[in-house]
């Protein structure tokens, strides 16, 4: 499966939300869900801005639970940054797999 991409992307592995989401992934869904920002393929999720500076907003409200982006050159293991028009722009991800021609992502198997 694949999630698409809008804008200004975050993506995270479902199950790393689950293992830091009081409840897990069903209980994140379950609270946040309905925002239409946010979507998901049972493996990633997508949470996105259409600007820079909502996009810092809501990284930071990731980065207070627990999920961040890696500092320098490593590889994130908690999310990564993607611009539909300019491709990944944080961290390397090796665990992501991006499809910018279909503006899709999954989860690299």
């Amino acid at each position: 499966m694949a999630i698409s991409l809008e804008c200004l992307n975050l993506i995270i592995p479902v199950a790393r939300i689950g293992r830091v989401w009081p409840g897990g992934f069903a209980a994140f869904w379950h609270a946040h869900g309905r925002q239409p920002r946010l979507w998901h393929d049972g493996r990633l999720l997508r949470d996105g801005a259409l600007h820079l500076e909502q996009l810092q907003l809501q990284l930071a409200w990731w980065q207070q639970r627990g999920i961040g982006l890696a500092a320098g050159p490593a590889h994130s293991q908690d999310l990564c940054v993607v611009d539909s028009q300019r491709g990944l722009i944080s961290s390397p991800c090796d665990w992501l797999e991006l499809d910018m021609g279909h503006a899709r992502a999954r989860l690299r198997r």
